[in-house]
């Protein structure tokens, strides 16, 4: 599995709770399934991100695209990468 990045933009236009509530229900059910790894607002921004794991680019995209606020257009937009993590289990930054 890979993980991936999304960088949304939020629209500035204030949400009904209820939407909020099935964001969040989303969430869960990703984080249930240990597709979503974490995710949140970016601070002093309207901006969030989500990291999710999944078997390609296609199957991360169709999570974001699932999410209600995506579906609601409270996402206005994002962009999704494929992340490398470095850290000391696969010691990438010193990778020959």
């Amino acid at each position: 599995m890979s993980k991936f990045v999304a960088i949304f933009d939020i629209s500035d236009k204030p949400q009904p709770r209820d939407a909020l509530i099935r964001h969040i229900d989303h969430l869960k059910a990703l984080r249930k399934k240990n597709i979503l790894f974490m995710c949140g607002p970016l601070k002093d921004t309207h901006k969030a991100i989500q990291v999710l794991e999944a078997d390609s680019y296609d199957e991360a995209d169709g999570y974001v695209k699932m999410d209600p606020h995506t579906t609601a257009g409270y996402f206005t937009g994002y962009v999704l990468y494929e992340w490398i993590e470095g850290n000391e289990e696969n010691n990438y930054l010193l990778k020959d």
